[in-house]
């Protein structure tokens, strides 16, 4: 029954906005830039 609920497109279409919306933040601007230069970091290895 759970498995229905994560995979029902309102659930997830909730979920994506949220996130969205989370990364607009400042801490969510800063994990991006956290992450990006990780990455990028990682790529330079």
């Amino acid at each position: 029954m759970f498995d229905a609920f994560l995979t029902s497109k309102k659930f997830q279409e909730a979920l994506r906005t949220a996130v969205l919306d989370t990364l607009r933040t400042p801490e969510g601007q800063e994990l991006l830039t956290k992450a990006i230069r990780k990455e990028l970091a990682n790529r330079q290895k």
